[in-house]
């Protein structure tokens, strides 16, 4: 292939000038990975100009000056292993793949080197793929605390939304899934659904409320099946529409009630009773009358 070499921290080479950090612009794709050697050579004349080894395949511009070529020095230096963390830093996660073609380590060496990791805690495999324990935690961290406000601010919630947790993740949506499965399997976080939720939380009556809510559920209760507007129990108790909203919610997200309409709900334990009553004082078969 093609190109031309591009120097960070000199204009010209001259025949003293030792081992040289530089970059290669191809006009052509080639196939090449960590530690490939490689021959320079002069089209017109033909001449060879020279050779070396490949630091980072597909390495994106550099600019000019000496930070560039000392970054590049310390890569040059980086261990096998080195290399894999930093990748995983870098990407966040990456399959097995991934990680042969960028490390430039065999398929053996690539495994011992994941499997130490893994043993030791530092790496974590992940839906056919990887990940840094240090970065899950940070993330699962992240996720805790938009929860913690969460529930601080809707007490009566079963949780947040499963799509809204991933979609705050620095990750794609299918990646994002895979982890928020894997914590709830682990048990970083428990799920009623589609809502996620910290283990420790339980939807519950803000205390400052509690009172009225519980004067509200069981004047609704004794309603059974006559119930009234939804809404009229809010009022009669002084409860705030968006409270009256919250426990409606709470309800029906607990599977303790049934909404008959958009405006009336009735608790589940009345309908049980009356399932159970029809059910003892029946036969097999009737009419309705």
């Amino acid at each position: 292939a093609t190109g031309k070499i591009v120097f960070f921290d000199r204009n010209e080479v001259t025949e003293s000038s030792g081992a040289i950090f530089c970059q290669l612009r191809l006009n052509e794709p080639v196939v090449a990975k960590r530690s490939d050697r490689f021959i320079l050579r002069r089209p017109t004349p033909v001449e060879t100009v020279g050779g070396g080894m490949v630091i980072e395949a597909g390495a994106e511009k550099h600019r000019f000056g000496v930070n560039t070529v000392e970054m590049l020095k310390e890569k040059s230096k980086t261990t096998p292993e080195e290399r894999l963390i930093h990748l995983l830093n870098e990407t966040k996660w990456m399959d097995e793949q991934g990680l042969w073609k960028d490390t430039a380590m065999d398929p053996k060496q690539l495994q011992d080197v994941l499997q130490t990791n893994i043993a030791d805690g530092r790496i974590i495999a992940l839906s056919n793929g990887y990940m840094l324990r240090e970065e899950v935690d940070r993330l699962l961290g992240d996720t805790a605390g938009s929860l913690k406000e969460y529930h601080d601010q809707y007490p009566l919630r079963a949780g947040k939304n499963k799509a809204e947790l991933i979609a705050q993740l620095p990750l794609n949506k299918s990646m994002g899934k895979r982890l928020m499965d894997y914590w709830l399997k682990n048990g970083e976080l428990k799920a009623y659904g589609q809502f996620f939720a910290l283990p420790s939380f339980t939807p519950c009556f803000p205390k400052e409320w509690a009172e009225r809510f519980h004067a509200l559920e069981k004047q609704w209760r004794q309603d059974g099946l006559e119930v009234k507007n939804w809404h009229a129990y809010g009022e009669e108790m002084d409860v705030p529409d968006s409270w009256i909203q919250e426990l409606k919610l709470f309800y029906l997200q607990q599977d303790l009630a049934w909404e008959l309409d958009g405006k009336h709900l009735v608790h589940i334990k009345p309908v049980r009773e009356s399932f159970e009553q029809l059910y003892h004082e029946t036969e097999e078969a009737f009419s309705l009358k």
